[in-house]
């Protein structure tokens, strides 16, 4: 007779199945629900029932619930070793594929933990001020000429005055002129700001203070605030404050001394000046309420009432602070911005080698769990579950991405230095002591461990102990999946390699690239403009003339000169605003180089020429569209201080700017006479003694301005300098290219393995039927046809578009040679076809009879 499990208290019963310990509660169960039927058919149902619950609330003590902690610990510790003692033995049992995959996984995160840290760093710029999320700049453009950082002291003065009550705080400052501060016998060069007295500076900006109240720094006129390299290099040991220095004409008083400015700051300066001194245009910053509507007040400032001005703002932006790091350059900046442009492209490559770094995870574990089929049967056999085995799996896939962590964190602390020069910005490893780094590093890990030993996890554990038993595939050998990740790997190795090919072949072009001007020997002397009349740039001259190591010197604007366009007007034409235009003497032209075309300039002397006479180059005549320039008007400066010039000259184009930009129009007034120098002076040197050279140019300067530091540079690597994010996206292309190959075969390894232990049995059969090594090769290797085929069409079409886009930046640009694109997919091939015979090769030569046991 079949006894009935029931109970008047089912509840009690749930109660003991929560409480006790697995493997009792069947037990408890059975004898309390047996001892109340006996006790149904001796005593009555609310005896029975009453002695049910109370044998039952017996069993509800401290003591039973430790048993059952104590055995719910033990299964679950005994659990995790058991996975532990699986997994550190199948390691050891598949050392190479687990070498590998650990080696891949390692290079993956180590190029996401770089971007990591180099993408919070680039986006972390001036977010360490007061207030900085309501912190703007006021930038303005003038006219149809280019937007500035600043603005126009007669626009700074009225909001400094609360002529608009939506600003709640702001400052104003300018540069100072590059001059040497004196202290006692010491003197220091100086890259200084001025300010107004009283001025907010140190309320809008967070620069720490070392000695001095923030508040009171610049509260009275002639005070200076040095930063802390240069006040230790000028003023010795502190206290510093109270110290009276010298500066141009000014003597100043230190009221304070602030740390260095942060590298990722946009402001760059090593003394602040407060004092009522000239300004024009000034860098002004405002704090504003939460919510201020800014286009309201963008044309508030815009309609500001400027009597008598001669330069009035056409538009005005309030610019957030946090992103003037990352936005468009505008003319004159305080430092050189960053380029989001080149941030995405670091991370998306970074990206790249991560996915690569995944695929090659699934390829590799799925060679590795091919060998584990037996494993897998038995634990399904004694009765794991799909979700235990997926689980332990799981666990080992995720245990491996871990122990990569501290690897990862040591080749970061490695190559930090090396990538913190090569990218030109001051990294800092916060793996170690930033939270929000560590976590976010770790999430990314797991994730990735999880995300990677899914798929080959369950393909795994879908089917039959009594095929896993067999030890032949565990699944199909064409797998949809697989060749859709081998795909995508190829197509991202084609992508980054032709990429790379394309960059430095611009890179290239634009090193070789004829700019119409000398670039080797020339130094060019940046602070000319400290120069204050002719007197002094001829006593340069000719003193450095006089050595024989000075071949030439002159001035004007050599290329790469920030600057702006010039309004004029040409003869019969409207106005315009697209030419630059400077001033020079008599030897520009032969110490740069400047070809000379025709006209009166270049068959006569100069003092037989009109005193308005000026030179065009062949871009200007072009646009003009005349057929003789000669004698042409040009009237410059429209308005009432317009000036009218005459064409004397037409000389060939050359590059003034960068090869992002095509020829502009160019004017050139060449004077016998000059009564100031324009910013900049060429220098033509011997290369063979350089040093010479350049004490002879510094002996000459400071015979003449003993209290201005020079500053000067060779040219070419000036006009190098505008391709630096360029370069540095070349150099960085060709290593993460290099890195992606290696992952790749890393990845083709493992993949090969698989295939091999899949058709085991084939092969066997094949080679008795007579098949040679080469057939079998060529049996492997037709399977990455079509995933390569599809990849170089796919990855070449997106990479195409990518470089042509990016090549569209540049005005002077090199070809695409679309042959590019299947040569790189016969290169993959080649080192897929090598990487795959290899591992083909020990399955093919082994003994058939070996192969065919496998059944």
């Amino acid at each position: 007779m079949r006894v009935q499990k029931s109970s008047p208290f089912p509840w009690l019963l749930r109660l003991l199945k929560w409480l006790c310990p697995e493997d009792l509660y069947e037990g408890i169960e059975g004898d309390l629900i047996e001892q109340y039927q006996i006790n149904l058919k001796r005593r009555s149902a609310i005896r029975s029932n009453w002695l049910l619950f109370y044998n039952g609330l017996k069993f509800i003590r401290p003591a039973i619930q430790r048993r059952k902690k104590s055995y719910m610990y033990k299964k679950s510790t005994g659990m995790i070793f058991n996975y532990l003692k699986t997994t550190f033995r199948n390691i050891r049992k598949q050392s190479v594929y687990y070498t590998l995959n650990f080696l891949g996984l390692t290079l993956g995160l180590a190029c996401c933990a770089l971007a990591i840290i180099y993408v919070q760093y680039e986006s972390s710029y001036d977010d360490f001020h007061h207030d900085s999320a309501n912190t703007y700049r006021v930038t303005g453009k003038i006219a149809q000429r280019a937007w500035f950082p600043s603005i126009q002291n007669v626009y700074a003065d009225p909001l400094m005055e609360g002529v608009l009550p939506e600003i709640k705080k702001i400052t104003k400052f300018r540069r100072a002129p590059q001059q040497f501060a004196v202290y006692g016998e010491k003197r220091l060069g100086t890259r200084g700001m001025v300010t107004n007295p009283g001025s907010d500076f140190f309320d809008i900006f967070n620069f720490e203070p070392i000695e001095g109240q923030p508040e009171q720094m610049l509260e009275e006129p002639n005070s200076v605030v040095f930063t802390a390299t240069s006040a230790e290099k000028l003023l010795g040991t502190p206290p510093h404050l109270g110290k009276i220095i010298k500066w141009d004409s000014l003597t100043l008083e230190v009221t304070g001394i602030i740390e260095d400015i942060p590298a990722n700051s946009h402001l760059t300066f090593n003394l602040m000046i407060a004092a009522d001194v000239p300004m024009f245009g000034v860098f002004t910053y405002v704090v504003l309420p939460e919510g201020t509507n800014l286009n309201s007040l963008e044309e508030k400032i815009v309609g500001l009432d400027i009597p008598d001005n001669r330069f009035p703002i056409s538009q005005i932006n309030l610019q957030p602070i946090e992103e003037v790091h990352l936005s468009k350059a505008l003319t004159f900046e305080l430092k050189p911005p960053g380029d989001k442009g080149y941030l995405y492209l670091f991370s998306g490559i970074a990206v790249f080698i991560l996915i690569i770094s995944c695929t090659n995870y699934v390829n590799l574990s799925t060679a590795i769990y091919a060998n584990r089929t037996k494993e897998v049967a038995i634990r399904k056999v004694l009765g794991s579950s799909k979700n235990s085995l997926v689980l332990q799996f799981l666990s080992e896939s995720v245990l491996l991405t871990l122990l990569t962590l501290p690897l990862v964190v040591l080749i970061i602390e490695a190559i930090l230095p090396v990538f913190r020069n090569f990218v030109n910005v001051p990294l800092k490893n916060e793996l170690f002591s930033s939270v929000e780094h560590v976590l976010l590093l770790l999430a990314i890990t797991i994730a990735m461990g999880l995300l990677a030993g899914l798929y080959p996890v369950l393909t795994l554990t879908h089917f039959s102990p009594l095929k896993l038993f067999k030890g032949g595939p565990v699944g199909r050998p064409r797998v949809s999946l697989r060749k859709v990740l081998l795909t995508l790997q190829f197509m991202l190795l084609l992508f980054l390699g032709t990429g790379a090919f394309f960059i430095n072949k611009q890179l290239r072009f634009i090193q070789n690239k004829d700019l119409g001007i000398i670039k080797e020997g020339i130094v060019k002397v940046s602070n000319a403009y400290n120069i204050q009349t002719g007197e002094q740039y001829n006593t340069i001259k000719t003193q450095s003339l006089s050595s024989p190591n000075i071949l030439g010197l002159t001035n004007g604007m050599p290329p790469g000169t920030e600057t702006t366009g010039l309004p004029y007007k040409a003869e019969g034409h409207e106005e315009r605003n697209d030419v630059l235009s400077f001033s020079t003497d008599l030897d520009y032209f032969e110490v740069m180089g400047v070809d000379g075309l025709y006209g009166d300039f270049f068959e006569k002397s100069p003092d037989e020429l009109p005193s308005i006479s000026m030179l065009v180059n062949e871009k200007f005549v072009e646009l003009m569209g005349w057929d003789d320039p000669i004698g042409k008007k040009v009237t410059l400066n429209l308005g009432p201080n317009q000036r009218d010039r005459l064409i004397s000259g037409v000389f060939k184009n050359y590059n003034m700017l960068s090869l992002h930009s095509e020829v502009v129009p160019l004017f050139i007034y060449v004077r016998t006479g000059i009564r100031r120098p324009s910013e900049n002076i060429m220098i033509k040197i011997n290369m063979q003694n350089i040093q010479a050279s350049l004490e002879a140019i510094e002996q000459a300067w400071y015979d003449v301005l003993p209290g201005v530091p020079i500053e000067y540079e060779f040219m070419n690597e000036d006009i190098q300098a505008a391709y630096e994010q360029e370069q540095r996206a070349g150099d960085l292309s060709v290593i993460l290219s290099t890195l992606a190959i290696i992952l790749a075969v890393m990845g083709l390894i493992g993949l090969a393995a698989y295939m091999a232990r899949l058709r085991i049995k084939e092969v066997g059969i094949r080679k008795v039927l007579g098949a040679s090594l080469g057939q079998v090769l060529v049996l492997f290797n037709r399977e990455f046809i079509v995933p390569l085929t599809l990849a170089t069409l796919i990855g070449g079409s997106l990479c195409f578009y990518v470089v042509n886009q990016w090549l569209g930046t540049f005005a002077y640009r090199t070809s695409i040679d679309l042959v590019v694109y299947p040569l790189a997919g016969i290169l993959i091939f080649l080192v897929t076809f090598l990487t795959v015979s290899i591992q083909s090769a020990k399955t093919a030569m082994q003994n058939p009879v070996k192969a065919l046991r496998h059944e």
